[in-house]
């Protein structure tokens, strides 16, 4: 292989890995608040729009990252 099918490789388990972390870290230990409702209030005292942007941001990346490619 080549080195820039390896480092294309690499970002792409590191966007994985970083993905993986993120729902261990964040959804998975609020899960039940946002099931209740519980995190929206919470929300609101936590975060500010910025992070909130950068959240939205990184999830959709992550999403079309695993959507297969056609054409």
């Amino acid at each position: 292989m080549e080195e820039e099918e390896l480092d294309a490789i690499n970002d792409k388990m590191q966007m994985h890995y970083d993905l993986g972390c993120f729902i261990k870290d964040e959804l998975v230990p609020n899960a039940v608040k946002f099931y209740t409702g519980e995190a929206i209030e919470d929300e609101e005292d936590d975060y500010d729009d910025e992070d909130e942007e950068v959240a939205c941001d990184f999830v959709i990346l992550a999403v079309t990252s695993f959507m297969p490619r056609t054409g």
